[in-house]
């Protein structure tokens, strides 16, 4: 008689919004493990629904993002609204630039990841850092935060970023544009930075397994995603 009532969590949908296809499987590769990490998982009833929408638009490693660039990825969003999900997850730090473009078309709850990471750096009382991110995510002052000092890359060190970013997203030996990333990395921790804030989902990738003083952005929405998870298990 009780065959058709299912755990309360075969509900959960999150929703995945992605871009590169590489980054949004590593991404939930991550959550995956996350979520075995915090002993949430016993067997596969255990886990949330995944809905992965990627959407193969235009690169969003620009100075300049049109509304023609993100038409796509707001598309991709309403898409994932018509499938009922509890919240979405973004996979881009760019797309948080347009963070109330996107919310405001859907009624579905987008995790904010700047609110997120501002949270985390107040808990670390951490107060000077240097931000790593693609052009438009630098030039639109997404992780600058009031009360929190953020020292300025030099010219010469955002082109070496976005070098840097450039060459790995292409495979072009990514284990040299991982050195290079930690050797910036160290520069900056070293002028006086707490903490580095890696702003950009492909930095993030790249240093996972260093131990330098970091905020990855994609371990922060990791961790926002299983916190929501936990609240409505228990809700």
């Amino acid at each position: 008689a009780n065959c058709d009532i299912k755990p309360r969590n075969m509900n959960f949908k999150i929703g995945i919004l992605g871009l590169d296809p590489e980054t949004t499987a590593l991404y939930l590769t991550r959550l995956i493990d996350r979520f075995y990490e915090k002993d949430l998982i016993r067997k596969n009833q255990d886990f949330p629904q995944f809905i992965v929408n990627n959407i193969p638009g235009p690169a969003m490693v620009k100075e300049v993002i049109s509304q023609e660039d993100l038409s796509p990825y707001l598309q991709g969003a309403k898409e994932l609204n018509s499938l009922g999900c509890n919240l979405i997850a973004m996979i881009c730090n760019t797309f948080y630039l347009f963070f109330d473009a996107f919310q405001q078309t859907i009624n579905t709850p987008i995790i904010d990841l700047r609110e997120e990471i501002f949270q985390k750096l107040k808990q670390a009382n951490i107060q000077r850092i240097a931000v790593f991110g693609t052009p438009e995510t630098m030039k639109g002052n997404l992780y600058n935060f009031s009360g929190i000092k953020s020292i300025p890359l030099t010219a010469a060190d955002e082109t070496e970023l976005n070098d840097i970013l450039k060459k790995y997203i292409i495979n072009n030996d990514r284990e040299n544009q991982k050195d290079r990333l930690l050797n910036l990395s160290g520069k900056y921790l070293e002028r006086g930075a707490q903490s580095v804030i890696l702003g950009c989902t492909e930095f993030g990738i790249m240093l996972t397994n260093s131990n330098i003083n970091k905020i990855d952005s994609l371990a922060v929405l990791t961790d926002s995603v299983i916190r929501e998870f936990e609240q409505y298990k228990i809700s």
